[in-house]
């Protein structure tokens, strides 16, 4: 597994190949956001086992194209003439055919490209012309926002992890701001049943509630006003719906910096 953001191919300067993320609850991983400046390649690949790449054989061992970033995944993977799928994992196949299992797989696809755009305001266009390649879990069992890339002409993913909610995480985390807001949106979508604004807002209101009464009971008391109670005032004259459309563009706007900022603006 050679994903595009690992410099396993010539990338120019100095390279930040891992990434640790003091926002949105922590963690650490390989960096998913390494790219170069759209080339064009041609590369030679010899292989004792199966494998896909973004770009298309031109004749045998011979690969070319122009990409902003190479990825190759090998092993036991199956190729497929799938319109949004260039692969699958044979071992995720269980008690279920490979026609059914890809018609699955799309249908998630088109929910998840619908949820982006419904439910969180982001355009799913250039999404919607994105190859998808999967990957093995190992992408991302052990580290946090190893899961998605998206290169220009391509995604890279694993399969468990192929959903709305690890899309929106994976743009926040690469906006890199610092925020509340974030932190208690990111636990509520990673953590809700179902893909809607007022589940997630009700579900952050809820975390913050819990965390107000485990801070009281350790006897460390915040004079400052609850996040969630402003953000219940904006549900109120908002409708959940756009309120949660707000919160998105505020956290991959880099014109506003703080919370305060966004209260500022849509108060």
């Amino acid at each position: 597994m050679l994903p595009g953001y690992f410099p396993w191919y010539p990338m120019a300067g100095e390279r930040q190949v891992f990434a640790e993320y003091p926002y949105y609850n922590g963690g650490n991983g390989y960096n998913p956001y390494n790219r170069i400046p759209e080339a064009d390649f041609s590369l030679r690949i010899s292989s004792g086992c199966d494998f896909v790449t973004n770009i298309k054989k031109k004749e045998e061992n011979l690969y070319e194209g122009r990409s902003d970033g190479i990825s190759i995944v090998g092993g036991n993977i199956v190729q497929t003439e799938n319109s949004c799928f260039l692969n699958y994992l044979p071992l995720e196949l269980s008690r279920i055919g490979e026609k059914q299992y890809l018609e699955e797989l799309n249908q998630n696809w088109q929910q998840i490209l619908a949820e982006i755009e419904n439910v969180f305001g982001i355009d799913s266009d250039e999404l919607r012309n994105k190859k998808l390649i999967m990957a093995s879990k190992d992408m991302g069992r052990n580290f946090s926002n190893n899961f998605f890339a998206e290169f220009d002409d391509y995604i890279l993913f694993s399969e468990n992890y192929l959903s709305s909610a690890f899309y929106i995480t994976y743009l926040l985390h690469q906006s890199g701001k610092e925020s509340e807001i974030g932190d208690q949106f990111i636990s509520a979508v990673l953590s809700a049943d179902t893909v809607s604004a007022d589940e997630i807002l009700e579900d952050m209101f809820s975390r913050e509630t819990e965390y107000q009464q485990f801070f009281n009971e350790m006897g460390e008391k915040d004079s400052s006003p609850a996040i969630s109670d402003r953000l219940k005032e904006l549900k109120q004259q908002l409708g959940a719906e756009t309120l949660l459309r707000h919160m998105i563009q505020y956290l991959l706007d880099p014109e506003l910096k703080t919370d305060q900022d966004f209260f500022d603006k849509y108060s």
